[in-house]
């Protein structure tokens, strides 16, 4: 009891420093104002991923519909111009994110069952699809009758994170298949090495059926 009671004293600036509110705003602040400023920049960059990867898709729907319409012959000056056009929605050059595109004219062989490439062109130097590429591409192109053909158009935009909270460089890419909304097909004339060495044409008769 004794040595209670020499040990109570002790414990009173404890039993003070328990009941102290001052200060306890201050404190809370400390702890929880990281933690918002953390979650702040996390939503900042997962929206601004979001974005990105929304706005690529939908120019790359432009880009498709604007080929669909197409009745004069294209040329791979004409698809670095559509990619001009990808990069003004974007958007990607001002924000340093890099951007390229891929045309692809399709059709199917109904004995062998198998997709043929009509033409194909990338742009910025990149490669083209052949035939015997396309047919990587078979879960996702739809079924074409005698003498239709499709137009894929596949777009890449990389994407770099403002703030490094835990998500990584992106590349975001994206394909839509379009049919030629004018005329049967959509006509593609090269240079003799597509744009750069990066075009493939195939099947020139069927190209030919729209000069």
């Amino acid at each position: 009891m004794i040595t209670f009671l020499k040990i109570q004293p002790l414990l009173r600036p404890f039993r003070r420093f328990l009941r102290e509110e001052r200060g306890a705003i201050l404190a809370e602040t400390v702890i929880v104002l990281p933690v918002l400023f953390w979650a702040y920049l996390g939503s900042y960059v997962y929206f601004d991923a979001f974005s990105t990867k929304n706005t690529a898709m939908r120019a790359t729907y432009t880009i498709a519909d604007l080929i669909s319409r197409q009745t004069n012959t294209l040329t791979p000056s004409d698809i670095e111009g559509m990619n001009k056009v990808f990069d003004f929605i974007t958007a990607a050059p001002r924000r340093g994110f890099t951007t390229h595109i891929r045309v692809t004219d399709v059709s199917y062989d109904l004995k062998k069952k198998i997709y043929l490439v009509n033409w194909s062109d990338a742009t910025r130097g990149n490669t083209a699809l052949s035939n015997a590429d396309i047919n990587n591409y078979a879960d996702r192109l739809p079924n074409l009758a005698l003498g239709d053909s499709e137009i894929m158009v596949e777009s890449w935009e990389s994407f770099t994170p403002a703030f490094n909270i835990g998500l990584s460089e992106k590349n975001f890419y994206n394909t839509v298949i379009v049919r030629p909304r004018m005329s049967p097909n959509v006509a593609f004339q090269g240079n003799g090495n597509g744009g750069g060495g990066n075009g493939n044409e195939h099947g020139k008769g069927h190209e030919d059926s729209n000069s």
